[in-house]
């Protein structure tokens, strides 16, 4: 949240004199200003087209004014060079200017890498489609304004109208039941939208799950059940975690897919179904097509169009943003009487975009729910209980990619977490250790014994 001091000056001249060369076929790469003592910076998208001049009363041809104690009246050039790349150069500034939390001189930039000057940071990003941008709903979580994330929500809107399936591909917690409820709003569809843990679903209990049972149709079934596939009817139906599906009921479900219809239990009766299906894994599924793990039939019947969720380290632009929605909703309603308090100070909103933030948006809740209840405003580094940044790991183009490969458990590399990580595991999955194992790329049972090596308790909830 910003803080509340005056409103600054800003303004953007044109530069024709001297300086680094911009080119005539510069390109429109963009700083996102996310923190900043200054009411009315944060937010703001700067397009670096020409040269830019960031510094504090700065009044010279093409400045940026920030008008924050910390920042030096010239403190930062920014500029496409000549092959195009965004550089930047600290002007002889006081407090100096970091990239990716390392103190420097001069280099280039690539999108997602964090600048900080004095208590301003910014984040690298592009412009995304006004059109995009309309599609964010803050009422729903759906929060943000990186391209990427944007971009896998307009291509969840368009797969919305496909009357195909639709598969969402992302780590834990990157938000896909959100998606998958995007899709159904967007739909039209009158219909309810069901939603499903496949992980659940095992041996006959999947298939009457599913698709229904009549009366005695096995021991146990006293009632006649009409099932998923029919209780979503005209409406979506959503399979979470369907890599986990076993291969007997992947079977069936392909058969309902293709035909529209399904064969409850019991009976021989054939039911025509009209539902939507959106599925999501955060498995590696081209792993389980190769060893006969998934049908590689139903992959591509539920592959109908392919939504990817960036991590939230893909998108950090949006990682303050979502913190103060999250502190919004935990005030309770907004009133025009009361200022907006600030959220962090710089040093813990620094730390928040240099974290890696392995259990992506969910984590992020449940720390700001926490600091909510037990930290004042605004929330001072040393009570994130985050683990100390590795800037360097951050440092260069595709910083993230480097860190997991695309849809992969954040965690999968590491031999076994650290206490605290396994920690952050458990609240950020609400205790639920099947989850917490999935995030993790490992098995229940190894869950177990972390948990027992550093003596922590493992109640889930009922």
């Amino acid at each position: 949240m910003a803080g509340t001091r005056r409103r600054p000056t800003v303004t953007e001249t044109s530069h024709s004199g001297g300086g680094p060369p911009t080119g005539a076929a510069s390109v429109a790469t963009c700083v996102r200003i996310v923190a900043s003592p200054v009411a009315g910076l944060v937010d703001r998208l700067i397009s670096i087209e020409r040269l830019q001049i960031f510094g504090r009363n700065a009044d010279s041809v093409g400045s940026i004014n920030i008008d924050d104690d910390r920042v030096s009246t010239n403190h930062l050039a920014l500029y496409p060079d000549e092959s195009h790349q965004l550089a930047w150069r600290d002007t002889g500034s006081k407090n100096g200017t970091f990239v990716n939390g390392v103190r420097g001189v001069s280099g280039t930039l690539v999108d997602n890498d964090v600048v900080r000057i004095g208590s301003t940071l910014m984040v690298v990003t592009h412009a995304a489609p006004v059109a995009a941008l309309a599609l964010a709903e803050p009422e729903h979580d759906l929060v943000g304004c990186a391209p990427r994330f944007l971009a896998a929500l307009e291509l969840a809107r368009v797969a919305s109208k496909g009357g195909v399936a639709v598969l969402l591909l992302g780590a834990s917690g990157t938000g896909k039941e959100g998606i998958a409820r995007f899709v159904h709003r967007a739909s039209g569809r009158g219909g309810p939208f069901v939603a499903v843990n496949c992980a659940t679903l095992v041996g006959d209990v999947a298939n009457a799950s599913l698709f229904g049972h009549t009366r005695g149709a096995f021991t146990g079934a006293v009632a006649e059940r009409q099932g998923l596939f029919r209780a979503a009817e005209r409406g979506t139906l959503f399979l979470d975690e369907v890599g986990e599906l076993g291969l007997d009921i992947q079977a069936r479900l392909l058969r309902a897919l293709e035909q529209r219809e399904i064969v409850p239990v019991g009976t021989d009766v054939v039911r025509p179904v009209d539902v939507l299906v959106v599925a999501a894994t955060n498995a590696d599924l081209q792993s389980d097509l190769d060893d006969g793990g998934f049908r590689g039939d139903l992959f591509a019947r539920l592959s109908g169009i392919t939504v990817r969720l960036p991590a939230l380290a893909e998108r950090r632009e949006d990682i303050l943003l979502l913190a103060r929605h999250f502190a919004r909703r935990a005030l309770g309603p907004e009133r025009p009487d009361r200022p907006e308090p600030a959220l962090f100070t710089a040093d813990a909103a620094e730390r928040m975009l240099l974290h890696g933030w392995p259990f992506n948006v969910r984590e992020l809740r449940q720390l700001v729910l926490r600091l909510m209840l037990v930290a004042p405003l605004p929330f001072e580094l040393s009570a994130l209980g985050l683990p100390p940044g590795n800037p360097k790991a951050l440092m260069g183009p595709a910083s993230a990619e480097r860190q997991t490969a695309p849809g992969a458990p954040a965690q999968r590399l590491r031999q076994r977490p650290s206490k605290d990580e396994l920690l952050r595991a458990l609240e950020a999955h609400e205790h639920n250790l099947s989850a917490v194992a999935r995030a993790f790329g490992r098995d229940r049972r190894q869950v177990y014994r972390w948990l027992e090596q550093y003596g922590i308790g493992h109640d889930e909830p009922e």
